[in-house]
């Protein structure tokens, strides 16, 4: 989307509810913008009369709501979102390229990957609440035999990050652990150690770890990385703070040299 973009001069009276996202919309580049920006949460609900009416009626966009009108009965999503891009100019040929193949892509996935993929860019926008409820759906509809451990690992291990963003951490540490009993991968084990320490004091953390031998790797690890990410940071603030007195004794230096001048 480089470069600008003409805006249509009609706005709507009456706005056009999205429910994935709880918002109003007034324009055609604000659901262009939408439609741009949440490819993961666009689902076939989209494909509806009510939207077409709404561009019709409210923006007065006739021809583009008779082309979507028309676009129904095949019930492609990608030639609905396609035809509404393409048609306020708002993406280049590469990015209409690029979202009709992410659109195509999702649509040979099955509906708990896609659902993924929704909560997922709900977590990535700040939207833990919401974010959370959809991995509970997911979870709810368990279906190991055709997605596997590893999936639904990587499903405990987002929703326990969704947890951790709004400090409920007793509910991370448990994602962490079921996602690391589920999946087998570090990052989780990593994840569930850091929320205990938030949780426990350092006798209860030392009593787990000799409870489970198994988390000594995991934990010195997690060691290491922290004291190399505090020593970058040491670092940083020396330089910064190097920087500064440098550039305040420069600036007694310039003061000195101008009350020269006064003399």
């Amino acid at each position: 989307m480089g470069g600008f973009i003409l805006c249509q001069a009609k706005k709507a009276n009456k706005p056009f509810y999205l429910n994935d996202i709880n918002l109003n919309i007034y324009t055609i580049e604000e659901l262009c913008f939408y439609l741009c920006n949440n490819l993961y949460l666009i689902n076939h609900s989209i494909l509806n009369k009510e939207l077409c009416n709404w561009i019709d009626v409210e923006l007065e966009m006739n021809q583009l709501a008779n082309q979507l009108v028309q676009t129904l009965s095949s019930q492609s999503l990608s030639r609905f979102v396609l035809t509404i891009l393409s048609y306020v100019g708002f993406c280049d040929d590469d990015e209409l390229e690029e979202i009709q193949h992410t659109l195509i892509s999702l649509k040979d996935q099955t509906e708990e990957e896609q659902s993924k993929k929704k909560a997922d860019n709900l977590l990535n926008n700040g939207k833990f609440e919401i974010a959370v409820r959809e991995y509970e759906l997911i979870l709810r509809k368990k279906h190991r035999d055709k997605l596997g451990n590893d999936f639904y690992g990587r499903v405990h291990h987002n929703k326990g990050v969704a947890y951790a963003r709004q400090f409920q951490f007793d509910e991370a540490a448990k994602e962490f652990l079921k996602a690391y009993d589920l999946s087998g991968h570090d990052e989780s084990l990593k994840e569930y150690l850091c929320t205990c320490m938030f949780l426990m004091s350092d006798e209860e953390y030392m009593r787990m770890l000799e409870e489970h031998p198994e988390y000594d790797e995991a934990s010195e690890k997690m060691k290491r990385e922290y004291n190399m990410q505090d020593r970058q940071y040491r670092f940083i603030q020396a330089q910064k703070q190097h920087v500064y007195q440098s550039a305040e004794s420069r600036l007694e230096e310039i003061k000195a040299e101008y009350r020269k001048t006064l003399v």
